[in-house]
């Protein structure tokens, strides 16, 4: 992780952990007044909730330091005073503490309060980096699918947590917020977001074949899985809408469904209806065996035999259902522009009923 999300993370700790009541707690333990500041001298968290979001310069003054050795100061009266230290995080100064209480007490036990003071901020600052992360690499995905950002500015969000955008892409979503996929993504590029009911994983690498096992391995998990094969980055977007489609319309028996499946028919029910005359099948969709005729013979590649099993009956019964609907409609079966308008007369036409 870069140094600038590092410090934005860490801000973000500061901000949104409870400092004083870890302060408070402190306080208990260390019978003394404690008191937390951040890089600008200003007081995040204290025993003494008067203190809290006041600046200090002087404090400031002890960090930039960066001294390892306490200091002794007055921080608003000559009969305060105040032992301060610099606050060290993987060998960086992120901020200082300070104490108030018995001058010579604190002294006598500065290296031992100071370490058991750094041991648990910076426990609970790890935690919280952690939990900001994650939060961050959600938001980032969720941008990603919801196309709520530019493909620039999101490229350059991926670097940050150092995932870098090749040629070959996978999108999965795993209905199992406890199941991982994360040991079997250790080769490759990935980011994940955790949700509710689903995790949803961004795979990314250069090698075709690495990304096609990863496929077929996490196909083969026994979980109710959607998984876009391999897309461009920028139709992930689009490629999540299609999941949704999946999801939200199309009932399955198949645990492990592919978007590519399922194109056409998310595009069809994409198109606002409400904006054109498809009329062709009005007379046609009243009568649902010539309907459910006419979708068996397109299903089936316009074979009269496939069609005939299909629905059980006999091959002249299905020309002669094949004749009616060409009658009704003023359209040939065996002409693919005919076909498609059809195809979404009735698609329309349903819809219509339907409100």
């Amino acid at each position: 992780m870069s140094k600038v999300i590092e410090r934005g993370l860490f801000m973000n700790v500061l901000i949104n952990e409870d400092i004083t009541l870890l302060s408070q707690k402190l306080s208990k333990l260390y019978g003394l007044e404690v008191n937390m500041y951040n890089m600008f001298g200003k007081n995040i968290g204290s025993s003494n909730p008067d203190r809290v979001g006041v600046t200090y310069d002087c404090v400031m003054k002890v960090i930039s330091r960066d001294s390892k050795s306490h200091t002794i100061i007055s921080i608003d009266d000559r009969n305060n005073l105040e032992v301060l230290f610099t606050i060290i995080s993987r060998g960086r100064a992120i901020g200082a503490g300070g104490f108030r209480g018995n001058i010579e007490k604190i002294e006598s036990n500065i290296e031992i309060l100071k370490m058991t003071f750094e041991s648990i901020f910076n426990r609970k600052l790890d935690e919280a980096k952690i939990e900001s992360l994650i939060k961050y690499e959600k938001e980032l995905v969720l941008d990603i699918l919801y196309g709520l950002k530019c493909f620039d500015n999101i490229s350059k969000r991926l670097n940050t947590i150092g995932f870098n955008i090749c040629t070959h892409n996978l999108l999965i979503k795993v209905y199992d917020t406890k199941s991982e996929c994360c040991s079997l993504l250790e080769d490759v590029n990935y980011t994940v977001a955790k949700l509710e009911d689903s995790n949803i994983y961004i795979v990314s690498d250069f090698d075709l074949n690495k990304v096609n096992q990863i496929r077929d391995i996490v196909a083969g998990m026994n979980k109710k899985i959607i998984i876009s094969e391999i897309v461009e980055f920028d139709n992930i977007a689009s490629e999540f809408r299609i999941m949704n489609y999946i999801s939200n319309c199309i009932e399955v028996e198949d645990k492990v469904n592919y978007t590519s499946e399922a194109k056409v028919s998310a595009f069809l029910d994409s198109i606002d209806y409400s904006k054109y005359d498809f009329l062709e099948a009005k007379e046609i969709i009243k009568h649902q065996y010539l309907v459910d005729t006419f979708l068996a013979y397109v299903e089936n590649n316009l074979s009269l035999t496939k069609t005939s099993e299909k629905l059980y009956i006999h091959t002249n019964t299905l020309k002669y259902r094949i004749k009616k609907v060409e009658e009704l409609t003023g359209c040939s079966l065996h002409n693919i522009d005919d076909l498609i308008k059809i195809k979404l007369s009735i698609l329309s036409l349903n819809k219509q009923s339907s409100k």
